[in-house]
């Protein structure tokens, strides 16, 4: 078990694993944004920044997407 370090992050909602790339990613509501941290690496970075809140998030890692979900249920899927 390793544990991983966040920064910035008001008020973290709900995280998705990747265990293929070895990442996490990390909803924050109030922030409006989400982060991904690598487990391996050590980093972290923002993805990607709402005009609306994020409230869930999925990965499906045998695809490479992400689907994120709205607090507006509005629904957003990202492949790599």
């Amino acid at each position: 078990m390793r544990e991983l370090t966040t920064t910035g992050l008001l008020q973290p909602v709900a995280l998705a694993v990747d265990w293929v790339a070895r990442n996490v990613y990390v909803v924050d509501q109030l922030g409006r944004r989400i982060d991904v941290v690598s487990v391996t690496r050590r980093y972290q970075h923002n993805i990607l920044s709402y005009t609306v809140q994020p409230s869930d998030i999925a990965v499906d890692p045998g695809r490479g997407s992400v689907v994120i979900l709205s607090i507006l249920l509005t629904c957003c899927v990202i492949c790599s």
